[in-house]
């Protein structure tokens, strides 16, 4: 899945040569580009829900003759006909689609990092207290190991003292986690009080289909026996991780939680050599 996020990664260098360049120009001349990409996406757009449209009339006019329509036709299936068949519900559609299209959050993101490097904070040495601690959300997540079955993140920590939890939102972000998931594994991979999981996430809805195609390629990078532990969600929850610390997509992180699902601590960007010796020490704290 996630080679095709090397689409973000390549596109670090490539943001920032783009801010260079554009600091250095006229900002005239950025219109003429930002509107063909634009245009570009309201046509696919247009054109995918005009087809949408075409085939939904299709169907209502081939009941209505064939005279079964009164039998066929459930109140809900009557609104869904008449929602794709309103040009007002498919303009609020489009719209909908476009806020989500060029949202500003990945790019300014992206941006922080260019200013600030990869390392936004330095990971605390202790617990957070537990009374302060946030609990995770009841999110639901797809096993790499069987995409057809949907599991609870709350519950699949639920059985264990401590767990760490990673979440991938980018090729960028997924060598953060493995400088944190490597040490870890290597010293708690047999205790069954400890859990391990990561989740990659996918929040950009246009690019969820090619990522599904590639799904099978990440499968294969990922050993059989550690499949169980690994899970994709392709659902935009920004504003759910952002309220849980984990503000930027760009970079990896690592969460340790309790029994409890609570977040009693948290990492992002490239391990250093103390937090990984604050994530195994606590981690054993947890597990007491």
């Amino acid at each position: 899945m996630y080679s095709t996020r090397l689409l973000f990664s390549r596109h670090l260098p490539h943001h920032y040569q783009s801010i260079q360049q554009f600091s250095s120009l006229n900002p005239n001349l950025k219109e003429p580009v930002e509107q063909q990409k634009k245009q570009s996406i309201f046509n696919r757009i247009d054109s995918s829900l005009e087809k949408q449209r075409q085939k939904l009339e299709q169907d209502l006019l081939s009941m209505y003759q064939s005279g079964h329509h009164s039998k066929r036709l459930t109140p809900e299936m009557k609104k869904k006909y008449q929602d794709f068949l309103s040009m007002e519900k498919t303009m609020q559609q489009r719209h909908h689609l476009m806020q989500e299209a060029f949202q500003k959050g990945y790019f300014d993101e992206a941006k922080e990092i260019i200013k600030v490097g990869p390392k936004l904070w330095h990971a605390s040495d202790t617990l957070f207290p537990e009374i302060e601690s946030q609990f995770f959300p009841s999110i639901e997540i797809s096993s790499l190991a069987d995409a057809s079955v949907k599991h609870n993140l709350m519950q699949i920590c639920a059985p264990y003292k401590v767990s760490l939890v990673a979440f991938v939102f980018s090729a960028f972000g997924e060598p953060h986690a493995k400088s944190f998931v490597d040490p870890f594994l290597l010293k708690y991979k047999q205790d069954p009080n400890v859990g391990f999981f990561q989740i990659n996430v996918e929040e950009n809805k246009f690019k969820v289909p090619v990522v599904w195609m590639l799904r099978p390629f990440f499968r294969a990078s990922i050993p059989k026996e550690l499949r169980s532990h690994y899970y994709t969600l392709y659902e935009n929850i920004s504003d759910q991780r952002k309220k849980l610390g984990m503000t930027n997509a760009v970079l990896g992180w690592v969460n340790l939680v309790d029994r409890h699902g609570k977040i009693r601590w948290q990492a992002h960007g490239a391990a250093t050599e103390k937090e990984i010796e604050s994530l195994l020490k606590l981690a054993n704290d947890l597990n007491c």
